[in-house]
């Protein structure tokens, strides 16, 4: 019971932090930045995937964003296992024509994303996945996917201002539910050992 208390008030407390500056950013209508989902329970072993998406952005050209997360409790998922290092996946809705950056320190639990496109295709306006991350859980515990920096450019190179809305993702890492024996399946069981059930004798003649 205790141990439920301090997992509820650790998911409540930040969920509170993520809605004030959500509904600021909204009011002020201009790009949002935001992490999706910002709530994940898992179990060890785990995988689940945290979208980082842009909103409401006008001819976006390039995108550059560091995250940070709990290596001990946490692991990236390699999106690109043919490429040297490990890497998170490509959204498409900002082509990646260039790519400065995209790796991911597995010790220090750092993320290092940049992308850029060029000719002949468009600069990106509206809304949609900039990357997504695959996480797996490591161990039990409670930790945060973090986004540290953000940096949006448009064709001039000129930045684009932009409000992290969403810029944190708080983790639950339960342990595995103990699988209980069915009530009718233990009765069975129970039976058989007593000798009160007798299967049918197969008559190979």
């Amino acid at each position: 019971m205790y141990q439920l208390s301090l997992r509820t008030g650790f998911v409540l407390g930040v969920v509170i932090l993520l809605v004030v500056p959500l509904v600021t950013a909204f009011a002020a209508g201009g790009t949002v930045v935001r992490l999706e989902p910002d709530v994940l329970t898992l179990q060890p072993g785990e995988t689940a995937e945290v979208t980082i998406r842009i909103e409401g952005v006008t001819d976006l050209a390039g995108a550059e964003v560091h995250l940070e997360y709990d290596a001990d409790l946490l692991e990236v998922v390699d999106a690109d296992p043919e490429t040297e290092g490990v890497q998170i996946a490509h959204g498409g809705f900002l082509p990646a024509d260039f790519v400065a950056q995209n790796q991911v320190d597995l010790d220090a639990g750092r993320i290092d994303y940049a992308v850029a496109r060029m000719p002949p295709h468009e600069p990106a306006s509206g809304n949609g996945p900039l990357a997504s991350i695959t996480l797996r859980a490591r161990g039990q515990g409670e930790g945060t996917l973090v986004l540290q920096d953000v940096l949006l450019a448009d064709p001039n190179g000129a930045p684009i201002p932009a409000e992290v809305a969403a810029g944190r993702v708080a983790i639950v890492v339960e342990s595995a539910p103990l699988h209980s024996c069915n009530p009718a399946g233990a009765l069975l069981l129970g039976a058989l050992g007593m000798g009160l059930v007798a299967w049918p004798r197969k008559r190979v003649f």
